[in-house]
């Protein structure tokens, strides 16, 4: 499939600055403050090569979902160019576009349930610095082991060391403060909300880099090659997590400003990255953590906390916004108000339920290198070559380009579906085999 290319509007160079701001501020994920663990994983050259190597495949994937996004528009296809479902509409109809809006609407979720679970952890941890016990509601869940005399519901606080009462789920100051103020930078979305979260991320990422040079450093040599190299590409991955974010961008005839600011945002954050983790290379036996951070009673750091618990929050709007929008376009037939309510709803629940327990661990992991590597990279890149290898502008794509598409599809496919493969214990035969069919299912182009 290879339709023209007509023009739709224009943008000045100038315009990817606002996309570089808010793609940044969605780069800032969960996986930042792991990084330093990843760092000792993979060592400190391993590290390096694992951003690098996702930061290319963010840009370029990013690029080829701003050009088909652009494609998607000019032609008024059913659904748009808003997001990656609409495209896959002419290519696999109405029920392709369901499982890919499912799809991604699941990714962007994930995402936004991570993003809030942190900041309700940074703010956990900053309430019991502070005041040394944790307030909240408490609900206790029917159990075997509930006696007539507990409580089922109660409010109060509880000493910072004493374990959450199981099974419950609670409703802590951190969840509350993180909710209502994630919903006011939802209300006041715009520069200067995306602004307040990229200078206190640069402020953040400055003091955790000096306690990670101060604290888990000092003498001991930087390993090169970790241990466990592969272990660390789930971290590096989800960090990486922003093309689903792009085509919004990329409207209005602004694809080649939002392709730039695109490439200017995984440039900034794979050297932040990549700076983090070659410090953790060389860290302590323990891994770094907010809570450690915490501990060192020193001002500087608690500002730190609270300055990545406030970058945090500026990328939630955006996750809540793509899935509002593949929600209300794709799979329910429902009014704006609506979509926003149930992809907050999804988002909140599950962060309460998450935050204390390992259902976290499993978000990011499942989510990281499966459902967000299909959706983040090979969906683009499979839309890229089924497309025909669409232009930023309207120009043809050079053959050297088409080559790089299709061959990093086919890998990103076979990849992916390995991994699926892996993670659900099939044996190496089986992983080879299903790597090796879908290698071959990109859809062929023009």
């Amino acid at each position: 499939m290879q339709p023209s290319s007509p023009k739709v509007g224009h943008a000045s160079s100038r315009d990817w600055l606002y996309p570089a701001l808010i793609l940044i501020n969605t780069l800032n994920g969960p996986g930042f403050v792991v990084l330093a663990e990843a760092g000792r994983q993979a060592g400190a050259l391993g590290a390096v090569l694992l951003v690098a190597a996702f930061a290319l495949l963010a840009t370029f994937s990013a690029r080829r979902a701003c050009a088909v996004a652009r494609e998607a528009e000019a032609h008024k296809i059913e659904g748009g160019g808003a997001d990656l479902a609409g495209p896959c509409r002419t290519l696999w109809g109405g029920r392709g576009a369901r499982v890919a809006a499912a799809a991604c609407a699941t990714a962007l979720l994930a995402c936004a349930v991570a993003q809030i679970v942190l900041c309700v952890q940074l703010a956990d941890a900053l309430e019991e610095a502070l005041v040394g016990r944790r307030c909240g509601v408490v609900v206790r869940l029917p159990s075997l082991e509930l006696t007539g005399k507990a409580a089922l519901f109660y409010a109060g606080c509880r000493p910072a060391a004493e374990p959450l009462p199981a099974p419950a789920l609670e409703a802590s100051v951190g969840v509350l403060l993180t909710l209502a103020l994630a919903r006011l930078a939802r209300r006041a979305e715009g520069p200067r909300t995306q602004g307040v979260g990229f200078a206190c991320f640069c402020l953040g990422a400055w003091r955790w880099g000096a306690y990670l040079r101060r604290e888990t450093v000092a003498d001991r040599a930087v390993a090169w090659l970790g241990p466990s190299p592969l272990a660390a590409a789930p971290a590096v991955c989800f960090n990486f997590a922003c093309v689903l974010a792009v085509p919004p961008l990329a409207l209005r005839g602004r694809a080649e400003a939002a392709a730039r600011g695109a490439g200017a945002a995984c440039l900034f954050m794979a050297l932040a990255y990549a700076a983090v983790a070659v410090l953790g290379a060389g860290g302590a036996p323990t891994a770094p953590s907010a809570d450690a951070l915490l501990a060192t009673g020193r001002a500087s750091d608690l500002a730190a906390v609270f300055f990545l618990f406030v970058s945090q929050l500026a990328a939630i709007p955006t996750y809540l916004a793509g899935a509002d929008g593949l929600i209300k376009a794709h799979l329910v037939a429902a009014d704006a108000r609506r979509a926003d309510a149930l992809a907050a709803a999804a988002a909140g629940g599950l962060a309460i339920a998450a935050h204390e327990s390992e259902l976290f661990v499993s978000i990011v992991d499942w989510t990281s290198l499966l459902l967000l590597g299909f959706t983040n990279f090979s969906l683009p890149l499979v839309l890229d070559v089924a497309w025909g290898h669409p232009g930023l502008a309207g120009e043809a794509c050079p053959v050297a380009l088409r080559r790089l598409s299709r061959a990093l599809a086919s890998l990103t496919v076979a990849g992916f579906a390995a991994l699926v493969c892996r993670e659900a214990g099939a044996p190496w035969f089986v992983v080879a085999a299903v790597a090796g069919a879908a290698a071959g299912s990109p859809p062929a182009g023009g």
